[in-house]
């Protein structure tokens, strides 16, 4: 636990405003990329039925987060059993917290529900 913590408060310092400036000023090779929604409404579900994914069986919230603003950001998935999402790509670190339930990862380049 003590080392969950620990990551979180560095993702958390590395994220702000004054780390993101320091990554800058480190003139590293590797650009800081920062994901910034388009629509700000995604912090409300669009309907009680889906969500903000819009897919049946998949509920997605954003809890008292500005979402336009740089930082870190959590988001609420709750999915049905037997539900899966499809692939995508993220530009920046996502971490995961399963609260109940088991939820598989792939990485790779092909999609295979099987």
């Amino acid at each position: 636990m003590k080392s969950a913590f620990r990551y979180l408060m560095f993702a958390a310092a590395l994220l702000s405003p004054a780390g993101m400036n320091a990554v800058q000023a480190a003139d590293a090779q590797m650009p800081l990329a920062v994901a910034r929604p388009r629509e700000p409404s995604i912090t409300t579900s669009t309907s009680e039925t889906t969500g903000m994914s819009r897919v049946n069986g998949q509920n997605a919230t954003v809890p008292h987060v500005n979402a336009t603003k740089p930082g870190l950001h959590a988001v609420l998935l709750r999915l049905e059993p037997q539900q899966h999402g499809m692939p995508l790509l993220h530009l920046d670190s996502r971490f995961a917290t399963i609260l109940s339930g088991t939820f598989y990862v792939a990485l790779d380049d092909t999609y295979d529900a099987t």
